[in-house]
């Protein structure tokens, strides 16, 4: 059965997991941890997402962020300085001056063609992951030997409703290494959002560290009845069946007493 295409939703949060190949323990050096955490806040200021939270774990990672709707199309001006903060100056001053040949030829259709193509790798949870997972697979491969890709296959991704549900699964994401036993405290794991200043509203260690929290599985939205249903509802056309339906989690996940995607009625 051919699997069923991604949700992409404008203004949306979104949860997003990858492991590596075979589920090995390649991100276990924690100066590789660190390389990782600072690709991803570059990728993330290009790609013009913002990150609510994020883990990288020794075979995978979690990464809870907002893809922002753009008003209208990026100017060149803001294009050129993501393009400095991902690939650094020297980039962002050849496409300047690439851009300065075109304009001096009249060669407008060739500019907007330029800028056009940088457009597209900006605001869209595919590319944004794409390109996060390239560097890395690129830094890693740079530091040890390997033959090939180091992930495993195409990332999942759940499209979370704000509020109670964005909550639960930033606590699930950043509870992550408590559940591995790396770590007593989820503040005591270094390459996590806990120690950063991302979630913010996300009530104080005491009030949630004793929770058993799980992963909800392989489903696409994640909220109420109402805005799993109204997806749905939306997004018929992505599923590979008729017969989908919003289900309610019982068991004690992050999604707890809330509503998921069923690939297919019971």
């Amino acid at each position: 059965m051919a699997r069923s295409s991604r949700i992409t939703k404008d203004n949306a949060n979104y949860h997003i997991m990858s492991r590596t190949n075979a589920k090995a323990f390649l991100f276990d050096n924690g100066r590789l941890k660190s390389s990782i955490v600072g690709i991803l806040k570059r990728v993330a200021a290009f790609s013009g997402v913002k990150l609510h939270a994020y883990c990288i774990m020794d075979d995978h990672f979690h990464i809870v962020c907002n893809i922002p709707k753009n008003d209208g199309p990026l100017p060149e001006k803001l294009i050129l300085e993501r393009i400095g903060i991902l690939k650094g100056r020297i980039a962002a001053d050849e496409l300047r001056n690439k851009l300065a040949s075109f304009k001096k030829d009249n060669a407008h259709e060739l500019v907007e063609e330029e800028l056009n193509r940088w457009r597209k790798r900006m605001g869209n949870v595919s590319e944004f992951t794409k390109t996060f997972k390239e560097l890395v697979n690129i830094i890693y491969k740079k530091q040890h030997p390997y033959c090939g890709s180091i992930w495993s296959g195409r990332f999942k991704s759940t499209i979370i409703e704000s509020g109670e549900y964005l909550r639960n699964c930033i606590r699930y994401v950043e509870f992550n290494p408590v559940r591995a036993r790396m770590v007593h405290q989820a503040k005591d794991y270094c390459w996590s959002s806990r120690n950063d200043t991302l979630s913010g509203s996300v009530p104080a260690e005491g009030d949630w560290v004793m929770k058993r929290w799980a992963q909800i599985g392989n489903g696409k939205i994640l909220g109420s009845r109402l805005f799993v249903e109204l997806e749905i509802g939306i997004n018929r056309m992505a599923f590979n069946s008729t017969r989908v339906r919003a289900r309610q989690v019982m068991d004690v996940t992050y999604a707890a007493y809330g509503y998921r995607l069923a690939d297919r009625c019971a």
